[in-house]
C-alpha cells in the first residue's frame, strides 16, 4: 500500500543543518517586523498574516531540526500532518497579502482630483503624519505618482470609479480563489496520515486535494503577475517600485507552487523510505529547501525589508473600502493636507 510522499520528505539527520539555518534566517526577520509595527510611519497591519507565517516557520523548522535526530518525533502522525498542512498553506498566506498590496497599488491610480483624499496612499500619509506634521505628509506624497493629482496647481484629473470597482472585484476573486485553495489544502492534510491509509481510495483523495489546492492557488498568482506586467506599462500613475516589489513576491510564491506541483505525484510505502519517490534523497531535500523554503523566506523578507507601506501606497489597513465615501462622509474625512 502506497500513499502520497510528504513534501520535503521525512526529517532525517541531513535535515538538521538546513532546518536550523532557515529557522535562524526567519528569526532574523522578527526584530524587523517588531520595529515596523512600533514605528508609526512603517506600521502595516495588513501584513499580519505574513508575520504569523514567519513565527510558524520558526516553530516548524525548529521541530524539523529536532525530528532529524528523534525517530519518535519523525514518525509522529500529529507532527507529520501539521507540517504537511503548513507547507501547503504557507505560501497561500503570502499570496493573499500580495493581492491586498496589489489592490492598493491599482486602486490608487483610479482616484481623481475630487476623490484623492480617499486614496489609500493619501490616507496612509495622513495617518503617518498625524494632525500637524505637514512636512512628513508632503514627503510621503511627493514620492508617489498621486502627487500629480494632489499637488498645488495640478491639472484637474477625472475620477474613475468604474475601474476602481473592477479592481476590487478582481481582488475579491483572487482572495476567494486562495480561500478555496485553503479549504482544499486543509481537507487534504486532515486526511494525511501514513498510518491510516487503509485503502487506495483514501490515498487518492489526499493526492487529489493536495494537487487541487496548489493548482487553484497558482491561478491568482499567475493572474497577479500578468496584471502587474500590464499595469506597469499601461498605467501612467502606477508606482513602479511597488510594481517591482509585488512582481518579485509573486514570482517567489509561483516558484513554490510550481515546485509542489512537480513533486506531489510521488508516492511511497514508508515515510522514511530511501526510494527516490519518497523525496528523501539529498537531491530531493536540496530542491525542497531551494524551491520551497527559500522563496517563501525571500518573499517575506522583501515585504518587510522594503518600506512596503509607502512603495505600494497603502495605509495601515490597505484598501479596506468596498465602496467610496460620498457626500457628508467624504467631507468629514476631509482632504487632510491636500
Amino acid at each position: 500500500m502506497t500513499f502520497p510522499s510528504p513534501v520535503g520528505g521525512a526529517s532525517l539527520p541531513g535535515d538538521f543543518v538546513p532546518s536550523v539555518l532557515f529557522a535562524v534566517l526567519y528569526g532574523c526577520l522578527l526584530p524587523v517586523m517588531i520595529w515596523r509595527t512600533l514605528k508609526r510611519r512603517l506600521r502595516i497591519f495588513m501584513l499580519l498574516a505574513s508575520t504569523l507565517f514567519t513565527i510558524e516557520r520558526i516553530v516548524n523548522l525548529s521541530l524539523r531540526a529536532a525530528q532529524a535526530h528523534d525517530f519518535t518525533m519523525r514518525h509522529s502522525p500529529r507532527i507529520v500532518k501539521w507540517m504537511q498542512a503548513t507547507y501547503t498553506l504557507g505560501f497561500f498566506v503570502i499570496g493573499m497579502d500580495m493581492i491586498s498590496l496589489l489592490s492598493c497599488l491599482l486602486v490608487n491610480t483610479t482616484y481623481g482630483t475630487s476623490t484623492a483624499s480617499q486614496a489609500p496612499v493619501v490616507e496612509g500619509a495622513l495617518h503617518a503624519a498625524g494632525s500637524s506634521d505637514t512636512t512628513l505628509y508632503k514627503e510621503i506624497i511627493e514620492m508617489h505618482p498621486i502627487n500629480e493629482v494632489v499637488r498645488e496647481g495640478a491639472p484637474y484629473v477625472e475620477d474613475e470609479p468604474h475601474r476602481r470597482v473592477q479592481i476590487r472585484r478582481f481582488s475579491a476573486l483572487c482572495s476567494g480563489a486562495f480561500l478555496g485553495a485553503l479549504a482544499a489544502g486543509i481537507l487534504g492534510n486532515i486526511f494525511y496520515d501514513q498510518f491510516l491509509f487503509g485503502d487506495e481510495t483514501r490515498a487518492d483523495l489526499v493526492f487529489g486535494l493536495r494537487y487541487a489546492s496548489t493548482a487553484i492557488a497558482l491561478v491568482p498568482i499567475i493572474a497577479a503577475i500578468a496584471i502587474v506586467i500590464w499595469a506597469s506599462t499601461n498605467m501612467e500613475r502606477i508606482s513602479q517600485p511597488g510594481s517591482r516589489l509585488i512582481l518579485s513576491v509573486a514570482f517567489c510564491v509561483a516558484v513554490v507552487a510550481i515546485y509542489r506541483l512537480s513533486v506531489m505525484f510521488n508516492r511511497t510505502d514508508a515515510i522514511d523510505s530511501t526510494a527516490p519517490e519518497a523525496l528523501n534523497s539529498p537531491q530531493s531535500k536540496a530542491m525542497f529547501y531551494v524551491f520551497h523554503i527559500l522563496p517563501e523566506w525571500i518573499a517575506v523578507a522583501l515585504l518587510y525589508g522594503c518600506n512596503t507601506r509607502e512603495i505600494c501606497g497603502t495605509g495601515v489597513l490597505g484598501d479596506y473600502r468596498r465602496r467610496d465615501a460620498v457626500g457628508e462622509r467624504a467631507r468629514r474625512r476631509g482632504p487632510g493636507f491636500c
